[in-house]
């Protein structure tokens, strides 16, 4: 009985191990399918044209967190579904990360490079823009300087001077 019981369990460890087998074979070979279709897809969208022709700012001067609108313009000869935008900048934040966008000026006042990212997975197109962001509050110094006049001896000339009177 212990010997029958050890044929079944070496026949069912057998059974198991080439289903193992038959499975590993069959992902490999999917595997592959995949892979192989992925190559084309890379080739189709390799042959793409991406381009950004620019990048508009409604507002190139702003004040400390006043906001702007970005748009980027783009050039792309393929389906834009497959497009993945990027806004990136070190100050201030970017929202609606898309061909749109809004900039929100930090709370210092410079000069901010936005960079501007687009994707179709395979070929990448970026460009950037600078915007400056001034203090309203800050207080603005003039090249004007006050005026001042060296002083000088009061003479009037309607008066003769006593030396100059003659004595009569």
């Amino acid at each position: 009985m212990m010997i029958l019981h050890l044929r079944a369990l070496t026949q069912s460890v057998c059974l198991k191990g080439l289903k193992w087998m038959l499975c590993l074979l069959m992902s490999i070979a999917i595997g592959l399918s995949i892979g192989c279709s992925a190559d084309i897809d890379i080739k189709e969208l390799s042959d793409k044209n991406l381009v950004i022709r620019v990048i508009n700012i409604d507002k190139q001067d702003l004040d400390v967190k006043q906001t702007a609108r970005l748009t980027a313009e783009l050039e792309y000869s393929g389906n834009d579904e497959e497009l993945q935008y990027n806004w990136d900048v070190d100050e201030g934040k970017i929202y609606n990360n898309g061909q749109y966008a809004t900039y929100v000026a930090p709370e210092k006042a410079g000069i901010y490079v936005i960079e501007f990212e687009v994707s179709n997975g395979v070929i990448m197109a970026a460009d950037a823009i600078s915007v400056k962001v001034g203090d309203p509050n800050a207080t603005k110094e003039t090249d004007a300087k006050p005026e001042t006049t060296p002083e000088t001896k009061a003479s009037n000339n309607s008066e003769p001077n006593k030396s100059e009177q003659s004595v009569e």
